[in-house]
């Protein structure tokens, strides 16, 4: 098998359809966030990661693909609740 043999597509449509949950409202999530109820927190990956980015003079920071915040939260001023 050759990765150009796997259908990448195929395979994330199934995935969808197995792990798929209820949509939730923008309202659901609005009190999720006010909640604060985040699951990052510090791990070594995110110490290790900041340590070595250049953020002098930075006062914003945009996570993309940030899942659970993992990068932003442990960031200082992180995970505005």
């Amino acid at each position: 098998m050759t990765i150009a043999s796997i259908a990448f597509g195929s395979l994330y449509r199934l995935h969808l359809a197995v792990a798929s949950s209820v949509p939730k409202s923008a309202g659901e999530w609005d009190v999720r966030a006010a909640d604060g109820n985040f699951k990052s927190g510090r791990s070594a990956y995110a110490e290790q990661f900041i340590s070595r980015m250049d953020l002098s003079g930075t006062s914003t920071l945009l996570d993309v693909g940030c899942g659970p915040g993992t990068i932003v939260c442990p960031w200082p001023n992180g995970c505005p609740v």
